[in-house]
């Protein structure tokens, strides 16, 4: 109905009367009784704190009680170098000529699997004698951080552990985020928004850690980061980590993002191997550590290769899938691999190796094969 058809006189009638809340809500606490007490809420006035110690993890590069991402492509090292953090954290380690502030470290490895304890076993063999990180702690598997309970017992974890080691943590570092990321779509803006949300909320109950995501970039813009940009905008600090090309086995760390402070320089970052024990076949089980000394960089890898043959595609996965689980890469023991797979045409194996080096995929030392760039599906 039309105001215009309701009589003056009723019109009227209705505009004279008191105006009515549209919702009480009986569990408000009245006004008089909120005025009696303190407000839940607390004034900073002007530029106070600014002078506040301890704002970082690793002065210049990681700051504390924040939230920020490392990510690159797979084959880039990006779990070795946040691994690398999180190990000088934990010990108090200066990293990278930078002063480190010392504190307990969560790592939530959503792979799984013997490699992160094989890879934390290298880093304690370079910088600690070989004894244990006692205060590094793990998580085996993916936690969904946007599931409320999964979230609500993690946080429980870690304020548990912080209460027994009388210490709050400093770093929780989540490796990956699909890994954590539960059915959600990166690429909407709505469940990217949610995850962060989450991030924020085990921030905000462990005392202040710092949240670091290790992400994967782009399928078609290896220069960002995969999915929804609002990561990014939500992001402290954010870091691109690249592949960088022979005759060093190494990683560039390049700053794409820092809300606080002047971003780095990019630098370069070899990796040792060091032999973590013999097998029961004779064979020495090695893993990678991550040196905590920049170089100036080389040029980085290039994901632009030629496409493999189906032969060579699966010759560069049978030395992945053992580099991941950080088992023997003999070129005799890849051959064998292949041929327990079924492969056809085993005969031209060294074609289809040849092949893989001069298309730059793999390449060879002292017998053994290492990837170099991730290979096209």
């Amino acid at each position: 109905m039309d105001c215009a058809d309701i009589p003056k006189a009723e019109r009227i009638d209705v505009i004279s009367q008191p105006i009515k809340p549209q919702v009480v809500d009986a569990s408000l606490e009245p006004l008089a009784k909120i005025k009696e007490r303190e407000s839940l809420f607390s004034l900073a006035q002007g530029w106070e704190g600014y002078d506040q110690q301890f704002s970082y993890l690793i002065k210049g590069f990681l700051p504390a009680n924040s939230f920020g991402m490392i990510y690159g492509a797979s084959g880039s090292y990006k779990s070795f170098h946040a691994l690398s953090w999180a190990v000088h954290i934990a010990l108090g380690l200066d990293w990278n000529g930078c002063r480190v502030q010392s504190r307990p470290v969560l790592y939530i490895a959503g792979e799984g699997g013997v490699g992160v304890s094989r890879r934390l076993k290298a880093l304690a063999m370079r910088y600690h004698n070989g004894l244990q990180l006692s205060r590094l702690y793990r998580i085996d598997f993916g936690v969904q951080v946007t599931d409320g309970f999964q979230m609500n017992e993690l946080v429980k974890l870690i304020q548990n552990k912080a209460k027994q080691v009388d210490e709050p943590f400093g770093l929780v570092i989540i490796d990956t985020l699909a890994r954590s990321f539960g059915g959600a779509d990166e690429n909407q803006a709505r469940d990217m928004g949610a995850f962060i949300s989450a991030c924020d909320q085990i921030r905000a109950n462990t005392g202040g850690a710092t949240l670091l995501i290790v992400h994967h970039s782009g399928v078609q813009d290896k220069e960002r980061a995969r999915g929804s940009s609002s990561l990014r905008a939500a992001c402290d600090f954010e870091y691109r980590i690249e592949r960088e090309r022979e005759p060093k086995l190494a990683y560039i760390l390049t700053a794409t993002k820092s809300k606080d402070e002047k971003e780095q320089p990019a630098q370069a970052f070899e990796l040792v191997e060091h032999k973590l024990f013999t097998d029961d076949d004779g064979d020495d089980v090695r893993s990678l550590a991550a040196l905590n000394v920049g170089m100036v960089p080389l040029e980085p890898v290039t994901q632009d290769i030629k496409p493999l043959t189906a032969s060579e595609q699966a010759l560069y996965q049978a030395v992945r899938s053992r580099m991941v689980s950080e088992e023997s890469t003999a070129i005799a023991v890849i051959r064998d691999d292949l041929k327990a797979q079924g492969q056809k045409g085993i005969s031209n194996f060294s074609k289809w190796l040849k092949g893989c080096i001069d298309k730059g995929v793999l390449k060879e030392i002292d017998g053994r094969l290492v990837t170099v760039v991730v290979a096209p599906d």
